[in-house]
């Protein structure tokens, strides 16, 4: 018998995450006009750990035994997508358009957007075709400006509700 051990990447630094506000097609994302298009932004750098960590919830439902069955019979409900709320750095004090606040001009309340995310590869790895994304449909929700004074090392940030709109597309190839 062979026993596999296989290997896994370390998740520190690889991740990369891009906010793109339109896609022409989910399932493919476009490097050319996409991924490196004007509108595009890469947010890996801003977002802070717990502020980008995506779950599923499938619940499942169990009906009452019939007569006939000796077990009850049990079905998989529909799967609940959840983002936390999204956390990123931010310049209280700089200018608009400036870098430290790119992410919180573009994450108006109540703006549908696409969240590209793209793992194990360095954050700062470039994006290529063949490489794959989970691809989030977004939209963002109200902000909060959590200031904690207590600890002198946090840095400004932002806590922002974030919602999925449609189920996320998982392992999508990105198309030259």
């Amino acid at each position: 018998m062979t026993i596999l051990i296989p290997e896994a990447t370390t998740q520190m630094g690889k991740v990369g995450l891009l906010l793109i506000p339109t896609l022409a097609d989910p399932t493919a994302p476009s490097l050319a006009t996409d991924i490196n298009g004007a509108s595009t932004l890469d947010i890996s750098c801003f977002t802070r750990a717990e502020g980008w960590a995506p779950s599923l919830d499938q619940p499942k439902g169990t009906a009452p035994r019939r007569v006939c069955t000796t077990r009850a019979q049990e079905t998989l409900n529909v799967p609940t997508e959840t983002l936390p709320p999204l956390t990123y750095v931010w310049n209280p004090q700089g200018d608009a358009g400036s870098d430290e606040n790119k992410l919180y001009e573009a994450a108006v309340p109540g703006t549908l957007a696409y969240v590209l995310a793209r793992y194990a590869l360095p954050y700062d790895t470039a994006y290529a075709a063949a490489q794959f994304v989970n691809v989030h449909r977004i939209e963002f929700g109200e902000r909060g400006e959590p200031i904690d004074l207590t600890d002198e090392n946090a840095e400004f940030h932002i806590t922002q509700g974030v919602i999925n709109k449609v189920p996320v597309l998982r392992k999508v190839a990105i198309v030259a």
